[in-house]
């Protein structure tokens, strides 16, 4: 990966933290969940900002050439920036375990050149994302 897209990359998963560090200065209870998986041999790590109940309202998981994201998240801009991202349906149910087997609802012209696909689960799109 060349360095300006891990650049760009970065950029999003800070402004994720940003959004979480905002929310934290009112709110002592968790604001996010992070967690890494093992997809294939890879590392894919997932982040889930909540809001004061518990309930998600964003989440991400960052591959090692690409990102699957929320529906808050514009996978047309994030291709701009130059980065394959694909988005995922019903991302507040299911936790960020559960959410691998969510179907992918949206793919950018980047990641779709990765063979990511519509309809194709969240943790096979990290798989080619971590390609």
């Amino acid at each position: 990966m060349n360095t300006k897209k891990l650049v760009n990359i970065c950029a999003v998963l800070l402004l994720i933290l940003g959004m979480a560090a905002c929310t934290a200065a009112t709110n002592t209870k968790p604001i996010s969940q992070t967690s890494t998986f093992d997809i294939q041999g890879q590392k894919v790590t997932g982040i889930r900002l909540l809001q004061s109940n518990g309930v998600s309202f964003a989440g991400a998981y960052r591959a090692e050439k690409g990102v699957v994201v929320c529906g808050h998240f514009d996978v047309s801009a994030l291709e701009k920036a130059g980065i394959p991202a694909a988005m995922a349906k019903n991302w507040k149910k299911n936790g960020l375990q559960g959410e691998l087997n969510a179907p992918i609802e949206k793919v950018n012209h980047l990641a779709a050149a990765k063979g990511v696909k519509i309809g194709m689960q969240v943790r096979e799109a990290l798989s080619l994302l971590n390609r």
